[in-house]
């Protein structure tokens, strides 16, 4: 009666049949029109919403690595490493390529690389320097705005065909700019966070875009770019043509391929990349089109369903309905009304809609609908009416005043009448305000908290208690752990923590009990690797039940760097401990040395004094000549001490090796000193020697007898009373030599310490020997230099027993085997012989003239090594040379070889006042014939002369 209104109902019928057809095709074709729009717009949307985020986080990655960077470069430890390393090339070494590397393994970097500021590479973490060298770092650089300490380089491909990307800072090491490359592979870091996609993912493609002078480079997510050079043509359009523009952001276009596209292209702040996606505009509206398919066979069935039942109703029984339908919309609970389209009068309502907003039924009826409207609102109703075709219509929510002016929500739903032959519409309106009101708290509070958890950066998960299944984790957790998140969400947390599981359940059961949020633990990673974390747990109630929310922080750098710090201290006051032993023993080795050089230098200078008096005896003559002979052989004894620990010191100490008889050499050691101790009142004596056919053997000679000397006088010294024991013998490969004292012993706290250089078993002030101390060391260094070891043993009072072994070398008897002898007393000089003398010292030159003073010798005096070589290739009847070795203008050693140039027969002597072990082979290797240290012994001089000129006589 007031909804529809036909007349001849029967007549009409296939006329209605056939409008009704028109119409659903054509309101099916507006809606799906529309609905398309609504379905374009919202995956647009989503595509928008989806890159945007991703924008996002590349940034927050981005400004990461750059503020990484800037600590790195700030760091006061790596910047004095690499001063030192500047500084001094040579201590490029592995600890310094180590320690930067570890830093780049830290800080998951590729490779770290030191330049200068034009880009010369200085070092590599991954290559050797020097080959480091032979490369220059060229890349152009870009600007960083909210940090300009921090350039980076772009993301490049490098000679491996590897995607790299570099962040550079640009430290001043002493006023010298350097570049600090940190290099990081795209591959691990950033482009995973390009790896997304929406639903439709077939098709979908993301990736960065970089301007590089005149190229853009397109890097996509999987690791594969596209260069394209200005003049390409799609360069000017950004790898598509523009179709329509649908926002700010947001093309359609064709690709590079030609198909119609859905492409997002937006800068990503604060970096030099654009943020480039896109999908297939089929793949799009798939669904949708599926959808409205289905929707369109389902419109067909249900309208053949209601013209079935139309067909079925009688005119009469149409009325009767309507009559039923308006006592139903006069009775109804539910607010509603008819309004006239074209004025928008009210043009009925029923006792609800009266009742609800508080108008009478003539304020209704007086009042248009724009009148329960806020009027801000109004607009966007007209709009609505205007727009809305669909006899049947989900309006929404809206939002309408009482007459009270109270606000509501309602949820409209209204379809098309003809009521009283006037176009209309039957509206219902349901007051939602309170769900409302809910709802938008509850979506805020939701949105806040999935905003919250899943895009910070802190490892978060959210954990059963009852069970300890992980229900929920963000990206960063994911991330951290090496699981997918749907992984994450399917594990326990008992799959991460190592702890056992009861001991994490009592964890739990504080959490809940709010006694404690805080822990550190273990945890696991999907590659196995173990983790120190600290996890903060808070309690958390979701739908009626309490959950655990836990942040997870990773502190194994930091309980490294902890370990560090305490090693460091620890470290450190040792070496202040072993500064000031050294620093102790140091002075006391100094004041040392300081009495046994002014000692002998007092007998020396003094008892020369003495030699100048008038009226001395004989016998005084010769007491003071021994004294003055004995102090300058207890000098010249420290001076070699001391040049020896110094060359020792230097590492120039070499093994020249010859055949020995062993037994001859303990028998002539034995009786040196055998009178020595027997004045002392000791008792010496050999225990062991080696069998006949051991004793021959391949060793230094005078490095043996050193150790073996220093080890007698030291057991001479420390002995008052009882015996000295000398042994030798054969242990395998080895050759084991003992010298065993019952002197005073060595302290057991410095058993371990008296090879070292300047220390002693006694290093007071009021020792009660002479020595400089340094005899054990260099003993040490020379059997270290031989392959062997020493040990001592020792006790207090009771004595000590040094025991070294060098490895057994056999000489063959046959072979040329040197055995220590005495020197001939009878030294044959031919007469007349001609000695070229090469000396620049004056008191030099004088005591060898009076020694050769009584053999009828001709000397010729020259005074450096030029005036040598001249000599002697103008004078061919000079039969002999003595050659200073340290002389002005040319040295020794380079007039020797260019004397041999031109007299190849000539024998030459060398004379030095160096005294180092290694002197005689350096002359040896030059030319010369023999080699005699200053001060020379007239007895050794002779038999040298003798020598030599009865060979070249002979010859």
């Amino acid at each position: 009666m007031i909804f529809r209104q036909y007349r001849n109902w029967r007549n009409a019928y296939f006329i209605t049949v056939f409008i009704l057809t028109i119409i659903s095709i054509l309101v099916g074709t507006f809606i799906f029109t529309k609905e398309k729009k609504v379905v374009a717009a919202e995956k647009i949307r989503e595509i928008e919403s989806v890159s945007s985020q991703k924008s996002k986080q590349i940034t927050e990655w981005y400004k990461d690595e750059v503020n990484d960077a800037l600590v790195i470069s700030q760091n006061s430890v790596l910047l004095s490493m690499i001063k030192t390393a500047i500084t001094d090339k040579s201590l490029i070494n592995e600890e310094f390529r180590y320690s930067i590397s570890q830093i780049a393994s830290q800080h998951d970097y590729e490779e770290i690389i030191i330049t200068e500021a034009n880009g010369s590479i200085l070092y590599s973490s991954n290559n050797d320097s020097t080959v480091s060298r032979k490369h220059n770092y060229s890349r152009k650089e870009f600007r960083i705005t909210y940090n300009p300490q921090v350039t980076t380089s772009g993301i490049y491909f490098s000679s491996n065909k590897k995607l790299i990307l570099d962040f550079i800072t640009h430290p001043k090491i002493d006023g010298r700019d350097i570049k600090l490359i940190l290099r990081i592979n795209p591959e691990s870091s950033l482009l995973p966070l390009m790896s997304y996609s929406p639903v439709y993912e077939k098709s979908f493609r993301s990736g960065l875009i970089e301007f590089t002078g005149d190229s853009i480079t397109l890097i996509f997510s999987n690791g594969e770019s596209e260069t394209f050079k200005a003049g390409h043509k799609y360069v000017t359009s950004y790898f598509f043509k523009l179709d329509e523009k649908i926002n700010k952001n947001v093309f359609k276009a064709h690709d590079v391929s030609g198909n119609l596209i859905i492409a997002y292209l937006s800068p990503v702040l604060d970096t030099p990349w654009n943020l480039y996606s896109k999908v297939d505009n089929k793949e799009l509206f798939l669904s949708f089109n599926r959808q409205a398919i289905f929707i369109l066979l389902l419109i067909i069935l249900v309208f053949i369903l209601i013209f079935t039942v139309i067909s079925s109703l009688y005119s009469q029984r149409e009325k009767d309905i309507y009559k039923s339908l308006y006592q139903m919309f006069s009775d109804s609970p539910q607010p509603m009304w008819i309004y006239d389209l074209e004025t928008l009068r009210f043009l009925e309502v029923n006792h609800a809609a009266i009742f609800h907003y508080g108008y009478s039924r003539d304020e209704f009826l007086s009042m248009t609908i724009k009148e329960i409207r806020p009027r801000e609102d109004v607009a966007h109703l007209l709009e609505d009416v205007k727009n809305t075709t669909n006899p049947f219509n989900d309006a929404g929510i809206w939002r309408h005043l009482k007459k009270n002016g109270e606000l509501i929500y309602v949820n409209i739903k209204s379809h098309e009448v003809i009521f009283n032959k006037r176009n209309a519409r039957h509206v219902l309106a349901m007051d939602i305000t309170d769900i409302k009101v809910a709802q938008d708290a509850l979506q805020e509070s939701e949105q806040k908290f999935r905003q919250l958890f899943e895009d910070h950066s802190a490892v978060k998960i959210i954990i059963d208690p009852t069970d300890g299944k992980i229900v929920n984790a963000n990206e960063a957790a994911a991330e951290f752990y090496g699981y997918t998140r749907e992984q994450l969400t399917s594990m326990y947390v008992y799959n991460l923590n190592i702890l056992d599981q009861e001991k994490i359940k009592d964890e739990f059961k504080k959490v809940l009990e709010q006694k404690k949020i805080n822990f550190e633990f273990t945890h696991r990673k999907s590659d196995g690797t173990l983790c120190d974390v600290e996890v903060f747990s808070s309690r958390i109630h979701i739908s009626g039940k309490y959950y655990l929310h836990s942040i997870v922080h990773d502190i194994s750098e930091k309980k490294k760097a902890m370990a560090q710090i305490e090693k460091m201290v620890a470290e450190l006051v040792t070496a202040k401990n072993k500064a000031e032993e050294s620093d102790h023993l140091k002075t006391a080795f100094l004041a040392n040395m300081s009495h046994e050089i002014r000692t002998p230098m007092n007998g020396i200078l003094g008892f020369m004094e003495l030699l100048r008096q008038p009226g001395l005896t004989g016998d005084q003559f010769d007491e003071y000549i021994s004294i003055v002979k004995t102090s300058g052989e207890r000098l010249l004894s420290t001076i070699n001490d001391i040049i020896d620990i110094s060359k020792i010191e230097s590492g120039q100490i070499t093994l020249n090796e010859s055949g020995c008889n062993l037994n001859d050499i303990i028998t002539q050691q034995y009786d040196f000193f055998k009178p020595e101790a027997e004045k002392k009142g000791l008792e010496i004596s050999i225990n062991s020697l080696l069998r006949e056919d051991e004793k021959f053997v391949r060793t230094d000679i005078t490095k043996l007898e050193s150790v073996i000397v220093n080890l007698i006088k030291n057991a001479i010294k420390f002995t008052k009373s009882g015996s000295i024991k000398l042994s030798v013998s054969r242990a395998e490969e080895k050759l084991l030599f003992n010298v065993t004292d019952t002197g005073k012993g060595i302290p057991k706290d410095r058993l371990g310490i008296i090879f070292e250089r300047f220390v002693q078993a006694d290093i007071s002030m009021a020792r009660d020997h002479e020595g400089s101390g340094l005899g054990l060391a260099i003993s040490k260094a020379y059997i270290d230099l031989m392959g062997g070891e020493i040990n001592v043993e020792s006790e207090i009072g009771k004595g000590s027993s040094f025991t070294f072994s060098i490895p057994y070398k056999p000489a063959e008897i046959t072979s040329k085997v040197q055995i220590p002898g005495k020197l001939e007393e009878i030294c044959k000089i031919p007469q007349d012989l001609n000695i070229l003398i090469a000396e620049d010292d004056e008191i030099s030159y004088i005591y060898l003239s009076r020694i050769l003073k009584k053999y009828k010798v001709n000397l010729i005096r020259v005074y450096n090594g030029i005036e040598a070589f001249q000599e002697c290739e103008k004078n061919a009847e000079i039969s002999l040379v003595l050659m200073d070795i340290k002389m002005p203008i040319m040295d020794g050693y380079e007039a020797t070889r260019s004397i041999l140039t031109v007299r190849p027969e000539l024998p030459i002597i060398a004379l030095t006042a160096f005294a180092l072990s290694d002197d005689k082979e350096k002359a040896i290797e030059c030319g010369c014939v023999d080699y005699l240290s200053k001060p020379v012994k007239k007895e050794v001089l002779l038999e040298a002369i003798s020598k030599y000129s009865t060979k070249k006589a002979t010859a």
